[in-house]
């Protein structure tokens, strides 16, 4: 990805995680991870770097992803 394209996506999210909102990437380097679909290639979008690790920790699974939402929802 080349910076200028980084920089055009990051505006296209308002300067914020694609998923949680934060504008803090919690990185680091200050930088956003860039998220893409490991089967594919496909970028996907920017993300903190801990919505980053917490969906590859769920193996991109959205099925697991779901069950995990439901689990902690059961608990508030």
């Amino acid at each position: 990805m080349k910076p200028e394209d980084y920089q055009n996506l990051l505006k296209s999210q308002g300067d914020k995680c694609a998923i949680c909102g934060n504008q803090n990437p919690h990185h680091k380097q200050g930088r956003f991870n860039i998220d893409h679909c490991h089967k594919t290639g496909v970028i996907r979008g920017l993300l903190c770097w801990r919505c980053n690790v917490a969906i590859g920790k769920m193996e991109d699974n959205p099925s697991r992803l779901r069950k995990a939402a439901k689990y902690i929802e059961a608990f508030l």
